[in-house]
Order: C-alpha cells, then structure tokens, then sequence
C-alpha cells in the first residue's frame, strides 16, 4: 500500500533536507546499520527530519520507500519530495543537529528522527494536494501527518513520481546539451549569455581554457573601463562577471561553485557605495538556504535586498532561451 506524509518545517532549518548534512559530522551518533544505508547512497550525505512526541504513532507508520512532502509557512507550495530511508529514535542526533544550529533549539525534542532519500526540489501547490485530498485550499499541515485515503495517497505518489521522472528526462536532455561542471562553466556561460543579450562582457581571469578558446578570447572586453576611482575598479576587477553598458557596470555576477559563498558576496559588498548595479551569485541549487544564511549576517545584511540568488539551472534555461532567440532574430532579420 502506498502511503504518503506531509512534513511541515521552518525555512531557516531547512538544511538538513535540503543540502544533507556530511555522514563524518554525525556518524558517531548512528547505528551500524543507519551508517550503511547512508553509505548507499550516491552523495553519502545525511538527510534527516524528527518529530514530537505528540506524533509517536504517525512517525512508527513510516516504512522504507515511502513517500513524503515537505512545505515551509508562507509559501503556498510543496517545496521538496522524496522518500523514506529509515527511523529511529535518537535524542543524541537530535541534541546535535540542535547544537550546531541546523535545528531550531526551541526546548522541544525532535528525537523521533527519519532519514530521507532521493530528496527533490519541487514546486507544487499545496491548492493541487488539497484538491487530490478533498480539503479546503487553504490547508496546510502544521505538524507531521499521514494522508489516511489510500486513493488519495496513490494519486498524490503518482503525481510525486511523475515529477522525479521529468526532472530525471529534464536534466538528461540539459546534460546532452549544456554542462556547467566547473567555477570556469558558469563563467564562460555567463559571458556568452551577456553577449547575447547585447552587454559589454568582461571577465576577471581571462587566461582560464573554455571550449578550446579561453574566457578572454569570448569576453567583448579585454581592459576593465575606468569608469571610478582607482581603490574601487581594483575590487571590481576582481569580481567573476561584469556586464556593461556604456562602459557603466550594470549587472555582477561572482560563481559560487562550492560551499564558500562568503568571498563573493564580499566582493560585492565592497562595491555597494555604486549605485544602479545588481548583484548576482550564481551557484548549484542547494547553496540557496546556505546563501540566505550568509546575507542575514553583518556586513551582508545591510545590503540583502540588493543580492540575488540564480541557480546553474536558472542561468542554462535563460542561456538556452537566449540562444534561441538570438538563431530566430539572425534569421529573420538577417545581420541588421
């Protein structure tokens, strides 16, 4: 039988879903046989969630493979999927992960603790489950639940497979045509994008090899213009991606590759007193909740409206839309 359960969460603990947490930190507070469950998996990263007490009997309901949907307040979506790997109650792993901040320390005991796998970011509306389940649209789980309706519960794991397999079909066809696999992929797609949509690129390390040329060979700018003063243009010529206008910097970009983020944003920060320019950081989509993390610490917060995050799938849609675009218009209007 199919069975399928909601799981409510804070945003701002959401790591240990979303980006897993490295098997080293926690292994001395696993069993044996949680280790090697953890261990077969492709990333060998601990994905974990716990419930209260007050939800003991939902939690002893949960078996291997089966379904789950997690949801933060205030979204209105489903936000990640993926299923069951094992449970066990653990006020060890449970003090820990409260310790190291990747829980909320709110003098509760999450300690009836369930590790997930094949976790996805997904995007379904909570309105799209109420309606599978025959609640009002405005329901949201406030705290672990079982979707009782076996009728229901298949639909809603038909849908969650159906998702996992497009998402599989998705990233099978981006990798046939646009790979980002390095700090020097996104650069170069970066600059190739602005120079589509019409900008001055320039590029902070031109010498790096890209598609049997190098980025400076690809960048439209070979000097940086001097458009401030000295101190400043000897920060900004060290920032990944510039796109220009009018020989005006409009649009920053520094790649985040790993899971150091703060270099970048600091980069940018240090050129915040010019006005008019985005910023952008661009990296894999698990950094988000590592990147939100950062910008609501000093200096970062006090320019947080100004950074934005864009994911590497982001920039290949825009790219390939972009490309698109560009092919159709050559076409049409000939070199005009």
């Amino acid at each position: 039988m199919v069975t399928v359960f909601l799981i409510p969460g804070s945003k701002s603990h959401l790591t240990s879903i979303s980006e897993g947490i490295p098997l080293s930190q926690v292994r001395s507070f696993l069993e044996p046989t949680e280790i090697s469950k953890v261990e077969a998996l492709a990333d060998q990263r601990v994905r974990v969630w716990g419930a209260l007490p007050t939800k003991t009997s939902t939690w002893k309901r949960m078996k291997e493979d089966d379904w789950f949907l997690f949801t933060t307040s205030g979204t209105g979506l489903y936000e990640y999927c993926g299923k069951i790997l094992t449970t066990c109650r653990n006020p060890g792993l449970a003090r820990r992960l409260e310790e190291v901040g990747i829980w909320p320390h709110e003098g509760r005991k999450y300690e009836y603790i369930f590790f997930l796998k094949g976790v996805k970011r997904i995007a379904i509306k909570k309105k799209t489950i109420n309606e599978m389940a025959g609640w009002g649209s405005l329901k949201t789980p406030q705290q672990l639940m079982r979707i009782a309706d076996p009728s229901v519960a298949e639909k809603i794991a038909n849908l969650l497979a159906t998702e996992v397999e497009m998402e599989k079909i998705e990233l099978k066809e981006a990798k046939a045509t646009l790979e980002i696999e390095s700090h020097t992929d996104a650069q170069g797609l970066l600059v190739e994008l602005g120079n589509l949509l019409g900008y001055e690129t320039y590029v902070a390390d031109p010498s790096k090899p890209y598609k049997g040329k190098t980025l400076g060979d690809i960048a439209s700018l070979k000097i940086i213009p001097e458009f401030t003063y000295t101190d400043t243009l000897d920060i900004t010529k060290r920032i990944d991606v510039i796109w220009f206008k009018n020989d005006y910097p409009e649009l920053c970009f520094e790649v985040e590759h790993n899971t150091n983020v703060t270099e970048g944003l600091l980069r940018l920060y240090q050129i915040s007193p010019l006005r008019g320019i985005k910023f952008f950081v661009i990296a894999p989509s698990h950094l988000l909740s590592k990147f939100e993390n950062e910008i609501s610490k000093r200096p970062f917060r006090e320019i947080k409206d100004r950074y934005l995050f864009r994911s590497y799938s982001e920039l290949k849609q825009l790219f390939e839309k972009a490309r698109t675009y560009y092919e159709l218009k050559k076409r049409f209007l000939g070199n005009a």
